[in-house]
């Protein structure tokens, strides 16, 4: 919805399933989530980019234009070549950020190398290829992503939930922080951990837990928001 004309917008091929994400690019905007190709596009499954029409401006009257991000969606091509995805991603996206360097963080639980166990829960897409950031064999999926300054650095935040096989619940969770090249997991919590903030220098958890431990030490007089 734009304020200024007060009535919502839609574009005029809209996804057919889920959408679990959407984050800015300059005036596009990437939609993920679990949803098939989009205006006859076969690229945009479950990641896609949408941007204005010609004159690069928003207006009621613009349609939109997708776009796929190199990813068919279909799991068909699910290999790996030399520790590079083929950008096939074939589960539902959860959360998708922008980096400093102009590249994209997809957060999910893919299944993009039919030959290992590992899940491929945090992949970067440079505009061109794909690469691996996060893996587990831990039944774990990424549940959100966001990007902020801590302490004057460039810094991204993943939260995960681990899911037991044939399972509801979920008997895990952890924050995991992403400084360059470098990922560090910065807290385990007994649930999961939904969603994720940085205010100021500091950051703010959310979801279903009541203890976490942190260097060791556990925390116990928690409930759902740390």
């Amino acid at each position: 919805i734009n304020p200024a004309y007060g009535d919502w917008w839609v574009p005029s091929a809209v996804p057919n399933g889920r959408v679990t994400s959407i984050t800015p690019v300059g005036v596009d905007v990437i939609v993920g989530g679990d949803f098939g190709p989009l205006d006859g596009v076969p690229t945009s499954s479950r990641l896609a980019r949408l941007s204005p029409g010609d004159d690069g401006v928003w207006s009621v009257s613009d349609d939109g234009v997708w776009s796929g991000l190199g990813s068919d969606g279909s799991g068909a091509s699910a290999i790996k070549n030399n520790g590079l995805l083929t950008g096939s991603i074939n589960k539902t996206v959860q959360s998708v950020v922008s980096t400093q360097n102009g590249s994209l963080l997809v957060g999910g639980s893919f299944r993009l190398a039919s030959t290992t166990t590992d899940q491929d829960i945090l992949v970067e897409f440079n505009g061109t290829t794909w690469r691996s950031v996060l893996q587990s064999t831990e039944k774990e999926v990424v549940t959100s992503l966001t990007r902020g300054s801590i302490n004057g650095v460039e810094t991204v935040v993943v939260s995960v939930c681990r899911q037991p096989n044939d399972s509801n619940s979920f008997e895990f969770g952890r924050v995991i922080s992403i400084v360059g090249e470098t990922v560090a997991t910065v807290g385990s919590f007994n649930g999961c951990v939904r969603d994720v903030a940085i205010v100021g220098d500091a950051i703010v958890v959310a979801g279903w837990f009541d203890s976490r431990v942190v260097e060791g030490v556990e925390t116990t007089t928690l409930r759902n928001l740390a």
